[in-house]
């Protein structure tokens, strides 16, 4: 479990900073030698797949992922493979586990989310 804070946007005169951060409980290697994001999930409502695809959280651990200050001492390259919910306690069909999983971003994706997080934040900050 590692907390990771990323700042999307500078504090500029009267506009704050928009700041995102967050425990990433897990990030192993993929197969392909790419990073999964782990969030593990105690709960047994399991979100569909249309609901992981895009899935904020999934999302924002992305993002933190791909701009923030992680130690992976396992490996020097950051490339992302992807981010799941990983339901321990929730059986599948050929499995004692339920893993649901969101394609990695790629920068254009990264760079997109970044702003709904800006646009998220100026909201907040006006309310």
């Amino acid at each position: 479990e590692e907390y990771v804070r990323v700042t999307v946007r500078e504090a500029d005169g009267d506009t704050p900073a928009i700041t995102v951060g967050g425990k990433i409980d897990r990030i192993e290697r993929a197969a392909d030698g790419g990073h999964l994001i782990i969030d593990l999930k105690t709960g047994k409502t399991v979100a569909t797949a249309p609901q992981t695809t895009s899935h904020p959280q999934l999302s924002a651990y992305q993002v933190m992922f791909a701009l923030g200050d992680l130690d992976l001492a396992f490996d020097s390259a950051r490339r992302l493979h992807s981010a799941g919910l990983l339901y321990p306690r929730v059986p599948s069909r050929n499995s004692p586990y339920t893993l649901r999983e969101q394609a990695g971003l790629d920068p254009a994706a990264i760079e997109g989310f970044v702003e709904t997080l800006i646009e998220v934040g100026n909201r907040m900050n006006v309310e």
